[in-house]
């Protein structure tokens, strides 16, 4: 009885661990299909080019160098960016919630969401590099400098 009870007890030990890895990997997936529907590397090189913008602007690189920096920053740059959105998602989000990004972002007005958030965030960027808003943040920094 003692062995029944014992075999019994891990068979639902096993079982349960292979339920709990499946759903594991079923949240891997997810998570990499709604990044996949959020997020291209179009996107990180968007957002990459409109602050190499700022720094060919100024005249410190030709355009020749800021395009080879670019191109080599965007490189070293991806895995480290799929990796924090992976993290973030994986914590923030459960199954269900995954479940339902997925949905939304495989919509069309998903997509529209997701393609007016990159342009959204290339224009914060270029608007963080205007020389007007620079020097307004100077005048507030130099205010708590005094």
């Amino acid at each position: 009885m003692k062995k029944l009870l014992l075999t019994l007890t891990l068979l639902t030990m096993v079982a349960f661990q292979g339920f709990a890895q499946s759903a594991n990997d079923e949240k891997e997936t997810l998570v990499d299909e709604v990044i996949g529907l959020v997020f291209d590397d179009n996107d990180l090189e968007l957002l990459m080019q409109e602050q190499m913008a700022m720094v060919s602007n100024s005249g410190a690189l030709s355009r020749e160098k800021v395009a080879a920096l670019t191109k080599e920053m965007l490189e070293a740059m991806k895995p480290a960016t799929l990796e924090v959105m992976r993290n973030t998602y994986r914590s923030a989000f459960s199954l269900e919630e995954l479940k339902e990004l997925k949905s939304f972002y495989g919509s069309p007005l998903g997509q529209k969401m997701s393609k007016l958030w990159i342009s959204q965030s290339g224009e914060m960027t270029k608007a963080f590099g205007n020389e007007d808003f620079q020097r307004k943040m100077m005048q507030i920094f130099n205010k708590y400098l005094q």
